[in-house]
């Protein structure tokens, strides 16, 4: 990949012991990793391969920080940078809330409370939310409290794209692994996005059809890799993208 790697140090004041050396290799490992984009195993992982994505990263932050601006002056504002994807804010105590989202007529919706994540420290390891609402009277009342802030999306809009695009699609529970797996019915493809990569859509405002669509880069280039393996391991892989 194009750019600098990081150079990781780890400085010991004792002797070199059999933990130490095992730290050392492990830190010798990761640097390879760095160096060539790809390692046979890592920490058991099997095969993983570091790739640069085609298409530029998508982000609403000025979307999200325009809605709080908005709600400030109303009471609740409402803003839907892309289809199924929605944000919301609410500085009137007297809204209800649950009125509020149900009102939005969504299939099938996660969603996200800003809040509870900033309460409970639970930000990381995502860009912190003061680099993304810059506005300092928006980010005050989001740390204050005095705005309550969702981003909500419906998982119904991903299926459907999936869709369009010849896809099928399947949805898991929050305590797997991935959010979703896509098949390409013909070849039989498949690939994963890990919940970590797909929360990015509520803690650092990233577009949900830019998720997908690098989703779809990385099921397209097992076309190129499968070349180098058999019929059968293409079949049985699963490729998860964090």
């Amino acid at each position: 990949m194009i750019g600098p790697d990081p150079v990781l140090i780890e400085v010991k004041l004792g002797e070199l012991d059999r933990r130490g050396r095992q730290q050392r290799d492990a830190i010798r490992q990761l640097m390879n990793f760095f160096e060539n984009d790809e390692i046979a195993s890592l920490r058991g992982l099997g095969t993983i391969r570091r790739t640069i994505h085609q298409s530029s990263e998508i982000r609403y932050a000025d979307v999200m920080e325009d809605t709080i601006i908005a709600a400030s002056r109303t009471g609740v504002a409402f803003e839907s940078p892309e289809p199924g994807l929605w944000y919301v804010a609410i500085t009137d105590g007297s809204i209800d809330v649950d009125a509020t989202l149900g009102g939005l007529g969504l299939g099938r919706p996660i969603a996200y409370l800003l809040n509870e994540t900033k309460s409970i420290r639970a930000w990381a390891p995502y860009s912190p939310f003061i680099l993304s609402i810059r506005d300092r009277e928006s980010s005050y009342r989001f740390i204050w409290g005095d705005v309550i802030v969702f981003v909500i999306y419906d998982l119904d809009e991903l299926v459907a794209a999936a869709k369009l695009r010849g896809l099928t699609t399947t949805l898991f529970s929050r305590d797997q692994d991935s959010v979703f797996e896509l098949v390409e019915p013909t070849t039989r493809r498949n690939i994963r996005l890990a919940w970590q990569m797909f929360d990015r859509l509520a803690f650092e405002f990233t577009s949900p059809a830019w998720l997908l669509a690098t989703t779809v880069e990385r099921l397209d280039a097992q076309a190129v890799q499968s070349s180098a393996t058999s019929e059968e391991d293409r079949l049985t892989a699963t490729e998860l993208v964090f």
